[in-house]
């Protein structure tokens, strides 16, 4: 009776943690590929992975904070880990509350997908709004904890962020005993080369982001500066002052 039971739960269990993965898929499938995506995917189909493969053109912001690496080498791990996870959420929530996935943490840094719509006018409002939380948000928290921070000899954190927007291939990727679920292309990479060019508490994006902006009239909205830099691309800059200012 006991071995009956164990095995009827056993079943149960591995129904539920079925059902579980499924939803796993879908959500992360409706986050990458956008809403319209079909929910109802079929094991057969996730195992083979093929509904799971696209050309998608969508948003992404890289976004690390500076001289990170520095301060951590002289910290004890609990501050450390409290510190970090504090300012990634901070990060993380800015970004999430227009629409953005997640894709990375990669050290200090986090890496955010905009795939709810195509809309490059769209992409591009989210872009520059989620680009501008970051910075206006961390700021903000070091504020709130400044005291803290001074007695424990921690430093106001600031951070750099890059944007940009094209096409990229989404899917799984790795080796066999890890895949993830991402985007590959030279948008992502191109959004990584941009963030690394900005200065501390600044925000660069790029030209197909700013062109997008100016057509849909967006900064006849805005009150914020901005300025083109003289670099390899006309890469367009949003510092700290103006975006207090904003």
């Amino acid at each position: 009776m006991v071995i009956e039971n164990f095995t009827y739960f056993k079943k149960i269990k591995s129904k539920l943690d079925r059902i579980a993965s499924q939803k796993r898929y879908d959500r992360n499938t409706k986050l990458l590929l956008g809403k319209d995506t079909v929910s109802d995917i079929s094991e057969k189909d996730l195992e083979k992975e093929q509904v799971l493969r696209a050309r998608k053109n969508l948003g992404v912001i890289f976004a690390d904070l500076v001289s990170f690496t520095s301060f951590s080498e002289s910290v004890e791990p609990q501050i450390l880990q409290e510190v970090l996870n504090n300012a990634l959420d901070v990060m993380t929530k800015a970004i999430a509350e227009y629409g953005f996935r997640i894709d990375n943490f990669v050290g200090d840094q986090i890496v955010g997908l905009y795939t709810e719509s195509d809309n490059p006018e769209i992409v591009s409002k989210q872009l520059y709004r989620a680009g501008v939380s970051i910075i206006r948000n961390l700021s903000q928290d070091n504020a709130k904890k400044e005291d803290y921070y001074l007695r424990n000899g921690i430093p106001a954190f600031k951070v750099r962020v890059g944007a940009h927007m094209g096409a990229a291939t989404v899917g799984f990727f790795g080796g066999a005993l890890a895949k993830r679920f991402t985007a590959i292309g030279d948008t992502m990479n191109t959004g990584s080369r941009i963030e690394s060019r900005a200065l501390a508490n600044q925000f660069l994006f790029s030209e197909a982001v700013y062109g997008q902006l100016q057509k849909s009239g967006f900064f006849d909205e805005l009150t914020l500066g901005f300025e083109s830099l003289p670099q390899d691309h006309p890469y367009f800059n949003i510092s700290i002052d103006e975006i207090l200012r904003g």
